[in-house]
Formats: structure tokens, sequence, C-alpha cells
């Protein structure tokens, strides 16, 4: 038989589990950057974190593998540089350190017309 009292409050959390993070998915368009600042001030608003991820589409050029892998790099390279340059948008918004993915994509059907 458990001797808590079952009114009393629950235990509180690591303060690592209660952390916010605030995912923007990262594109060419002006929507992300209007996702970006909101993300940024609500995460220095509620002591959050913002974690920014670029997929990169797969290539089509299969004739050459060493050309489609020089290719695969540039774009990775570009995209970095890009995560890069927003991450410091962040940091000068709500100055809290942040998370970069950049993931390779594989190519997805679309479920819409």
């Amino acid at each position: 038989m458990s001797t808590e009292d079952p009114t009393s409050a629950p235990s509180a959390a690591p303060a690592a589990c209660q952390t916010r993070i605030f995912l923007v998915v990262v594109d060419e368009t002006e929507e992300m950057t209007v996702a970006l600042h909101y993300a940024a001030r609500r995460a220095r608003s509620t002591g959050g974190r913002v974690a920014l991820m670029h997929c990169i589409e797969p290539g089509d050029f299969q004739h050459w593998a060493a050309v489609e892998d020089l290719m695969r790099q540039e774009r990775r390279e570009e995209a970095e540089q890009l995560l890069q340059r927003l991450a410091r948008d962040v940091v000068d918004i709500c100055g809290s350190p942040r998370r970069s993915i950049c993931a390779r994509a594989t190519r997805a059907t679309s479920c819409w017309p």
C-alpha cells in the first residue's frame, strides 16, 4: 500500500525535460522567415530553444556517380551555410543555443492532387 497522498502535486520533472523546442523547417520561402522569427521570440519568452531543419532533396543525376557525389556535397555545404546564417539570426533574437539538422530527404509521393 502506498503512503503517498493522492491529492498532493506530482513531483516536478527534471528541468531538461521541460525545455520547449521550436522546430523550424528551413526553405527559401517568406513564410519560413516569419516562422523563424516567431519561434525565436517564443523561445526567448518561454526559455525554450530553436531547432532548424533543412532537407536536401536527392539529385536525379545518376549517369556518373562521381559527379552526383560532388553535386550532393555542394548541396550539403550550401544547406549548412544557410543553417549557420539563420542560426546567427536566432541567437541575435533570443540569445539561446539552437540545434541545426541537415538531412537528405527521399522523394515522397504527395497525397494531394
